[in-house]
């Protein structure tokens, strides 16, 4: 990406945390490919912003989607929802890492169920217990304004709040305690993803389909992001991203 659109004085609050990942997936997950996109999608410009995007796909991974909003000093986001492909019952992983003007900052990071089965849950989320206890202390819950914490978020969802911006210690390279939990998520998530057991069996994994459609269904109804995108690029151009890139399970 380079600099911010705003110069070289403005950093990429979270670039090191889309470079981590993008790394460790090209290392971690066999068959890792770039799969195209039109050119409107791979980068969108306003007066004040610019929305970066990719898109990969590899032998286990059905999709994985990296996008970077950078409005420079007023707000900047990185986003990346893995989908893992339907022979594997995982959650996916979600990355959602905001900023707000210059002081106010939210980070979620979550393996993010496809059902709230406890034996399901019990399966899929409970290794992240231990990793969770470091940080669960500075989590708050997520504003029933957007998002229900009852569907498609575990237990030990990483909900993660501050008032200091870029000064935040807690989000700092490489000693951030942030920092630190997001890279052992990381690391647990393409683990499990790489030990597990396909299930082809066409019922299962239509089951599977049909729950990351239910996923895609319910974050295009919610997802606050969607607005943002409406007022720097217009609904138009938004409601055709969030249909073919952001969420194209759903059903608009």
């Amino acid at each position: 990406m380079g600099s911010s659109i705003e110069g070289p004085d403005v950093n990429l609050l979270y670039g090191a945390y889309m470079d981590h990942f993008w790394v460790t997936l090209k290392e971690k997950v066999p068959g890792l490919r770039a799969v195209d996109l039109l050119p409107e999608y791979r980068v969108q410009k306003a007066r004040k912003a610019r929305v970066h995007n990719w898109l990969l796909s590899g032998d286990r991974v059905r999709r994985v989607r990296f996008t970077y909003f950078d409005g420079g000093a007023a707000g900047q986001a990185f986003n990346s929802l893995l989908y893992p492909d339907p022979k594997y019952d995982l959650p996916l992983l979600g990355i959602d890492l905001l900023s707000f003007g210059s002081n106010k900052i939210l980070c979620v990071v979550d393996f993010q169920p496809l059902t709230q089965e406890p034996e399901y849950l019990e399966r899929h989320t409970s290794m992240l217990a231990p990793v969770y206890e470091r940080i669960r202390e500075k989590c708050g819950h997520m504003s029933s304004k957007f998002f229900d914490e009852t569907q498609f978020f575990s237990k030990y969802l990483v909900f993660y709040r501050s008032s200091l911006g870029a000064k935040e210690p807690t989000l700092h390279v490489p000693t951030g305690r942030l920092w630190e939990v997001y890279l052992e998520y990381v690391d647990i998530y393409l683990k499990a993803l790489n030990n597990a057991e396909g299930n082809e069996d066409p019922d299962a994994m239509a089951y599977v389909q049909s729950r990351q459609d239910a996923y895609d269904q319910y974050n295009a109804e919610r997802d606050p992001a969607i607005k943002l995108f409406n007022t720097y690029f217009g609904t138009e151009w938004s409601t055709r991203f969030t249909k073919d890139f952001l969420f194209p399970g759903a059903t608009l």
